[in-house]
């Protein structure tokens, strides 16, 4: 019977950290939603505050 986990890392670059697991476990990140050139973008548009 398979289960289903889910596991979070609380860290200070998450883009770096999402680069790294991608890179480790072959996985190829997603693309921003269309009409954004990245994520940055599209969250700022969203009106997400900045990271600092």
């Amino acid at each position: 019977m398979a289960v289903k986990i889910q596991v979070s890392f609380d860290c200070a670059d998450p883009d770096k950290l999402a680069r790294f697991w991608a890179e480790a476990l072959r996985y190829r990140l997603e693309e921003p939603p269309q009409g954004f050139a990245t994520w940055q973008d599209y969250w700022r548009a969203r009106g997400c505050p900045r990271r600092s």
